[in-house]
């Protein structure tokens, strides 16, 4: 039996989220016999209805090498039953037998470009690069190894939408890119190469590590990609950074798009010339639309987690989802390295007055240095939703939550938590289902009321009790130097905190929440048989 026949006839009966059905098997089956993609223009995700116009149009990857037909689940009604819950996304490729796998060839850190591809036999990776491009092969699998390089790949072939070009980790691998050995110059840092350009479209990375870079981890420029489970390490700019390639690309419909991030690690990148630069996920300055975090976390780096910045000489970049993520002690890298220059924001959601209306969803900010999220300066109608700010200004001049600048925005089902007595400043957006601190008192908002921190008659309901470690599941964070990719994650890849900084169910803000759960955001053990009805 294929693969792709047994994935379809395991696909579960009904999809819930939340006590809501999405989709039938049985409709999905006969969607699938004919051919045809369902289309639903939204879904609720952790109890928030996501517009379709935001979400990457990435349907579903299709290869070649492999029988097997990936779906995402994302909110175009493209469903993968095994893989959609209520904290994150993921594909099945990862699980996908490396002899499953047609059209591929093999590559280890001791291959040669004279060795034939095979498991025994295996190529070094530019060999295997270039037999993409000359359309030798569609997939290449990386055995377990650390790879050295001292200079650049540039990826500038491209699959298809039906057809996506494959580089992953063989199945159970350890793969480290290690570009170390790249020269760094810090009087002009614009002459740095990068690890990995990805110039191309339609390919699908997996379990690769990137560390060590003179610039960027991965600099991605082109459209309908997908990320999942790749880790960026200690690379001396952004880990990963979604721009144009060259600034002779001047039309925003030729701004990287509809690329998702799935699943994937950014830590400790710090630029050693201004401390300034390094996120650890950026999607800035020249961007179109859809693209997608899902599941990430970014932690350590010393400039922000998420940089959505743009600047007026280019103008507004496109909409980025940003969902089911976690960003942590940004602005201070592992060994304790900070600057007065580290920006050290969790979510930095603008930039320079432009306005771009970005989505934050189920989202949590552990520690920062400065804001936990900010408008930076964005005008736009921003709209976070389960989003938590936890303990964040741990510089003390900032705040858990920076929205004042934003016109229309909306924070909902949302909580701040803090040790150091920060206030946290909205002005010009609408509230619903928040609790948030001023002026060294607690507020609840209910019932969508707009709010201005600078007028103590906007400001909500004042409250008694405000958020305090007890009300968390568990309030401890673990220390500077856990592995969180490893021990925050499940085994599918996607969140789980085993409840730090998740709100108690038997706290004070247990039902507090629009949906009459906890507040803030939620990260559980994706138990699928819990979440799916099965028939």
């Amino acid at each position: 039996m294929s693969i792709f026949l047994s994935y379809i006839l395991k696909v579960y009966n009904k999809i819930v989220i939340k006590g809501e059905i999405i989709m039938s098997k049985k409709i999905k089956m006969m969607a699938f016999a004919v051919g045809a993609l369902l289309s639903i223009s939204s879904l609720s995700l952790t109890g928030v209805q996501a517009s379709a116009t935001s979400i990457s149009d990435i349907s579903s990857i299709t290869t070649s090498t492999t029988s097997a037909q990936v779906q995402l689940s994302d909110d175009k009604g493209n469903i993968n039953a095994a893989s959609l819950s209520s904290t994150g996304m993921y594909t099945n490729l990862a699980s996908v037998e490396d002899s499953s796998f047609t059209n591929a060839v093999y590559v280890a850190s001791n291959g040669s470009s004279s060795n034939s591809g095979t498991s025994s036999s295996p190529l070094d990776l530019a060999t295997a690069l270039q037999k993409i491009a000359n359309g030798q092969a569609k997939a290449i699998l990386l055995q377990s190894g650390t790879y050295k390089f001292n200079s650049q790949f540039t990826i500038s072939a491209s699959g298809t939408a039906g057809d996506y070009n494959i580089l992953k980790a063989c199945k159970g691998a350890s793969v480290i890119l290690d570009f170390s050995g790249e020269a760094y110059n810090s009087s002009d840092t614009s002459k740095n190469d990068r690890g990995i350009q990805l110039n191309g479209n339609c390919w699908y990375i997996e379990g690769i590590t990137i560390k060590g870079a003179a610039d960027n981890g991965m600099m991605l420029s082109g459209k309908h990609n997908v990320l999942e489970r790749c880790i960026f390490d200690s690379n001396k700019d952004s880990g990963l950074q979604i721009s144009r390639s060259s600034s002779s690309i001047t039309n925003f419909n030729d701004f990287p798009s509809d690329n998702y991030i799935i699943n994937c690690t950014s830590k400790d990148n710090c630029d050693p010339a201004t401390y300034e630069n390094a996120d650890g996920f950026a999607a800035k300055l020249t961007c179109g639309n859809g693209n997608v975090f899902d599941g990430c976390i970014s932690y350590n780096n010393s400039d922000d987690g998420w940089d959505l910045y743009a600047k007026t000489d280019t103008g507004s970049i496109g909409v980025v989802t940003i969902r089911n993520c976690i960003s942590m002690r940004n602005g201070k890298t592992e060994d304790g390295t900070t600057k007065s220059s580290c920006d050290g924001n969790g979510f930095k959601l603008g930039g320079s007055g432009v306005p771009t209306a970005h989505i934050a969803t189920n989202c949590l900010a552990i520690q920062n240095l400065h804001h936990g999220f900010t408008d930076n300066d964005n005008p736009a109608a921003l709209q976070l939703t389960n989003c938590t700010a936890f303990d964040n200004n741990q510089g003390g001049s900032k705040n858990n939550f920076s929205l004042y600048r934003c016109d229309g925005a909306n924070l909902s089902n949302s909580i701040s938590y803090t040790t150091n007595k920060t206030s946290d400043k909205l002005q010009n957006l609408t509230a619903d289902h928040i609790v948030y601190t001023n002026s060294s008192k607690w507020y609840k908002v209910t019932n969508n009321q707009a709010i201005d921190t600078s007028d103590s008659s906007k400001r909500g309901e004042v409250i008694s009790t405000g958020t305090s470690a007890s009300d968390f599941t568990n309030a401890t964070i673990p220390s500077v130097g856990t592995n969180f990719d490893q021990l925050w994650r499940n085994s599918d890849g996607t969140l789980n905190t085993k409840g730090v900084a998740i709100i108690s169910p038997s706290s004070q803000f247990g039902t507090f929440s629009a949906d009459g759960g906890i507040i803030g955001a939620r990260f559980s053990d994706n138990n699928k048989a819990a979440e799916l009805e099965i028939e």
